[in-house]
C-alpha cells in the first residue's frame, strides 16, 4: 500500500491498525495536506453485501461535522479495497492516554473528557447514526485535551444490523467488554447502546482499569453484560463520589428504558452533579462583627463632653488652686465630669475616654491642693 495513489492521495505510512482496517498516512499531491486513510481489511472489502453499504453509510459519516469527531473529507472505492479518507488528528488514544497515567482520572477531568464525548455523540445521534463500537481506542485525546471520535458508521458498514450478521462474516466487531446487552444479545440496538458503551468507558476514566479485566473468556464477558451490574468503581477509586457512581449506573442500566433516553440527559446529569458541589462547598467564613446580646451591631460610641469638660476644668484648677474656694470647686467638678465622661450617652466606652481620665487625674490634685488651701486660709482667719 505505501506509494499507492488514492484519488489526490499518496500513501506514506502505516499509522496503525485495528479490527477492521489498517490506517495510513497519506499526503496531497499538490497542497500541503496531509490525512489519514482507513482501507477496510482485504476479506471484509471484498464482501459484496458490505460493498454495498460502503457508500450508503460513507455519504452519511461525511455529514457529521462537529469538533468532537474525526471528519471524513471523501471515500474511495476500487476492486481491491475500500477506502476512507479523514482528517489527520495529532492526538493519542484513550486507551493509550489511560495507560500511561497509570491511575484513574482525577473526576473533574473524567466529567469535561465526557461532556465533549457526550456532544459528540448527541450530534450523530441526531443525525441518526449510531456508533456501536465505542471503546477508548476509538477517542483520540489531543495536546489541548480535545476528544476526537473515529469510527462513526464503520460499525454499521462492516456488521450490518447486529450481532447476528457478525457471525456471516466471521468477524467479532468491537470490544466484547463496551458492548451493551442488546447488543451481545444480537437485538436492535439504538442510541441508548451508545450510551451504555459510553458508560462503561466513563467507568474505566474513573478507575483506570476496564470492569470486566478479572474475566477469563469471552462467554463469562458475555455473561456479565447481560446479568451483573457493573462492579463498584468505589472499590478501585474509593474518592469517587456518591453522585457519580449513581450516573453511571443509570447509564450502564441492563435495561435501555432505564439508561438516560439521550446524550443530552447524559451531560446534564453530569452539568447538574457539578452544580450541586458547588452550592454544597464549605462557604468562607464572613467577617467577624462585634455585637451586643441583641445581635445588633454596635455602633461607635458618642462622647458626651464631660471628658473635653473635666479636662479644662482640671486645668483651670490646677491655674487657679491658690484662689481660696474657688480650686477646690474646680478640681471637684473636674473629678466629677471625669468620671461621668467614661461613658457615653449609651452606656459603652467612649471614643474620647482619655480626655476623661486626664480630667479625673487633674480634679484629683486640684481639689487636694484646693482642699489645703482653703484649710489653711480658714485656720489664718
Amino acid at each position: 500500500m505505501i506509494n499507492k495513489q488514492l484519488l489526490s492521495y499518496t500513501i506514506t505510512s502505516v499509522l496503525g491498525e485495528g479490527g477492521m482496517g489498517t490506517v495510513y498516512l497519506a499526503e496531497h499531491t499538490n497542497f500541503d495536506r496531509k490525512v489519514a486513510i482507513k482501507a477496510i481489511h482485504p476479506h471484509l472489502a471484498k464482501n459484496e453485501e458490505i460493498r454495498q453499504r460502503f457508500k450508503n453509510e460513507a455519504a452519511t459519516m461525511a455529514r457529521l461535522q462537529h469538533p468532537n469527531i474525526v471528519s471524513l473529507y471523501d471515500y474511495y472505492v476500487d476492486e481491491d479495497g475500500l477506502y476512507l479518507i479523514m482528517e489527520l488528528v495529532d492526538g493519542v488514544e484513550l486507551e493509550t492516554y489511560l495507560r500511561n497515567i497509570g491511575s484513574p482520572l482525577d473526576e473533574d477531568v473524567t466529567a469535561a473528557f465526557m461532556k465533549q464525548l457526550l456532544d459528540a455523540f448527541s450530534h450523530a445521534h441526531e443525525k441518526g447514526v449510531v456508533h456501536r463500537d465505542i471503546k477508548p481506542a476509538n477517542i483520540l485525546i489531543t495536546n489541548d485535551g480535545t476528544i476526537k471520535v473515529l469510527d462513526f458508521g464503520i460499525a454499521k458498514i462492516v456488521d450490518g444490523d447486529g450481532l447476528q450478521n457478525m457471525t456471516k462474516t466471521g468477524t467479532q466487531i468491537g470490544t466484547v467488554y463496551y458492548m451493551s446487552p442488546e447488543q451481545v444479545q444480537g437485538k436492535k440496538v439504538d442510541a441508548r447502546s451508545d450510551i451504555y458503551s459510553l458508560g462503561v468507558t466513563f467507568y474505566q476514566m474513573l478507575t483506570a482499569q476496564n470492569p470486566y479485566n478479572s474475566c477469563t473468556t469471552e462467554f463469562e464477558v458475555y455473561s456479565k453484560i447481560v446479568q451483573e451490574q457493573l462492579p463498584n468503581p468505589k472499590l478501585v477509586n474509593p474518592g469517587i463520589s456518591d453522585a457519580i457512581v449513581s450516573i453511571l449506573n443509570k447509564a450502564t442500566a441492563k435495561d435501555p428504558d432505564t439508561r438516560f433516553q439521550s446524550c443530552e440527559q447524559f451531560k446534564q446529569a453530569l452539568i447538574k452533579k457539578e452544580q450541586q458541589v458547588t452550592n454544597t462547598q464549605a462557604p468562607k467564613a464572613p467577617p467577624k462583627i462585634t455585637s451586643s446580646t441583641n445581635n445588633q451591631l454596635v455602633q461607635p460610641s458618642m462622647d458626651n463632653g464631660a471628658s473635653t469638660a473635666a479636662l479644662i476644668l482640671g486645668i483651670l484648677g490646677i491655674l487657679m488652686f491658690w484662689f481660696p474656694f474657688l480650686g477646690l470647686i474646680l478640681g471637684v467638678l473636674a473629678l466629677v465630669l471625669g468620671i461621668n465622661g467614661q461613658k457615653d450617652k449609651n452606656g459603652n466606652d467612649a471614643s474620647n475616654k482619655g480626655l476623661g481620665i486626664a480630667g479625673i487625674v487633674l480634679g484629683s490634685i486640684t481639689t487636694l491642693l484646693g482642699f489645703f488651701i482653703t484649710i489653711a486660709i480658714l485656720a489664718n482667719i
